[in-house]
């Protein structure tokens, strides 16, 4: 008798569930339900392999209260759980509120939170796993949204089938190796009921946008096999980052001088001497470590520090979720909500006039001269070209002349323009990162932003013909050997 489509899927389940030794005899299985296609399968799935791993299965349904339905979904998954027999735990919070709160995307504070509750009902249940019904498409929507956020191989390999979560629960997902399109024909078979969430079809979200748009155009236009192909490259991925984690684990015992929990010190001349990718993903390994929730840190992110580090530069730079990159003589500090040196970079620092400032916490060194009149033109000449060096009208500065970093509300008249601008304004017109921002040095006085260092003169203070005395201002970025 020719074998069903629910029958080769749940004999295809099985077979990944003993290849990747997902379940265990005894195993107590937490299974997170949203009432969905996926997630309603795999309900059913290991309720049909329950009595062969002697599984004992609890529902949890989290709502992230983005939804007006999403109560009828809380109630919908609850009578599921009674009608298959299994425990109900229900979670909320509200996530929208969140993300503006902790400065998220809603889809990373959506997952933060629902991770957060299956921990603790993890732990109440007593769970040994939790099981979650991401599929291939998901995978291959992964792939392609870490692609397009600039990951490296480590995130390319895409979602892993099984990992250890924070508490004693390992993660797994038994669906991964299946396509929706088995799901869809799995729960028309089994006449399974399911909740459609209305919030997948909207394309705001990135991962819908990948989902209805992108990934149905390439299938049409370019592979019809998409799934299969990308799948079968996150394997190739997956075998290569698997050679590379060996590589990684041999020279990051080797670098290390100090792991803690909010602090990793990595020997700054050995990492020098290594290939440029190992230095990448070593780089990503400390961040993991301090941060297990570091997927907002991309490729740009870990390549502009692998660059500093290569000049020998000494830098300070802030990442996604309050991660900190430090460079020192000797040393590679990477530490999570670095607090200390984050409020120290908001003191001023009094320039000597005439003289030279050493501003060893933002990298830099700052010279100070003054240009009497017959001079200023020759002055002016011989710095036009450079980023580093400005004149001002010396008369025209009001009270202490200081270095400062940004603030809220900071404002200048930007060199050429007659009205003012926002700081902020003006650094996303001049495209400088969010982690630089807070390194750019802002020579000031006590009523104005002076100079925004390396990048605009304020016009309120520029040389013209009632000048009598110049100052000449003059950056230099410290490097290893000044220190």
């Amino acid at each position: 008798m020719r074998e069903s489509q629910s029958e080769r899927m749940l004999t295809h389940v099985r077979d990944t569930i003993k290849k990747h030794r997902l379940l265990e005899s005894g195993d107590r299985v937490l299974i997170g339900v949203s009432g969905g296609k996926d997630s309603v399968t795999l309900l059913d799935i290991l309720t049909q392999l329950k009595s062969e791993y002697d599984l004992t299965l609890g529902v949890a349904h989290f709502d992230h209260q983005l939804r007006k339905n999403a109560k009828k979904d809380a109630t919908f998954v609850h009578q599921l759980a009674a009608r298959y027999g299994f425990p109900y735990f229900l979670g909320s919070a509200d996530v929208r509120l969140r993300a503006k709160r902790e400065k998220r995307s809603i889809e990373d504070a959506a997952r933060q939170a629902r991770y957060q509750f299956f921990a603790g009902i993890g732990e109440e249940f007593r769970a040994t796993k939790l099981a979650l019904g991401h599929t291939l498409d998901d995978q291959v929507e992964t792939f392609f949204l870490r692609l397009l956020r600039g990951a490296g191989l480590l995130g390319l390999r895409g979602i892993p089938i099984k990992r250890k979560l924070e508490s004693r629960v390992t993660l797994i997902r038994p669906l991964l190796y299946n396509t929706s399109a088995q799901i869809c024909d799995y729960l028309k078979e089994q006449e399974l009921p399911y909740r459609e969430d209305v919030t997948n079809q909207d394309t705001i979200y990135a991962r819908n946008k990948i989902r209805h748009e992108l990934l149905p155009w390439l299938k049409q236009e370019l592979n019809p096999n998409l799934i299969e192909t990308i799948s079968r490259t996150q394997q190739l991925i997956l075998q290569t980052n698997e050679y590379l984690d060996s590589l990684v684990n041999q020279h990051f015992a080797k670098l290390k001088l100090r792991q803690e929990k909010q602090l990793i010190s990595l020997d700054n001349k050995k990492f020098l001497r290594l290939n440029r990718l190992i230095q990448s993903l070593i780089l990503r390994r400390a961040i993991s470590l301090l941060n297990s929730q570091s997927q907002e840190i991309g490729f740009d992110h870990i390549d502009a520090i692998v660059d500093k580090i290569a000049e020998k530069i000494l830098f300070r730079v802030q990442l996604p979720n309050n991660l900190w990159v430090e460079s020192k003589t000797n040393s590679l500090i990477i530490r999570q909500s670095h607090t200390k040196i984050a409020a120290r970079s908001q003191r001023k620092y009094k320039l000597t006039v005439p003289g030279i400032t050493r501003l060893t916490a933002l990298g830099y060194e700052l010279s100070c001269s003054l240009v009497e009149r017959a001079q200023l033109n020759k002055s002016i000449n011989s710095d036009k070209h450079s980023k580093l060096a400005e004149l001002v009208d010396f008369d025209k500065i009001r009270g202490t002349l200081h270095v400062r970093t940004r603030r809220p509300g900071d404002w200048f008249v930007p060199l050429g323009l007659k009205g003012r601008k926002k700081l902020q304004d003006f650094f996303v017109d001049q495209k400088i990162s969010h982690e630089k921002r807070d390194r750019v040095p802002l020579v000031c006085d006590d009523e104005s932003i002076i100079w925004v260092v390396g990048h605009r003169l304020s016009d309120a203070y520029r040389v013209d013909n009632q000048t009598k005395t110049g100052l000449k201002l003059t950056a230099r970025m410290l490097k290893e050997e000044d220190e």
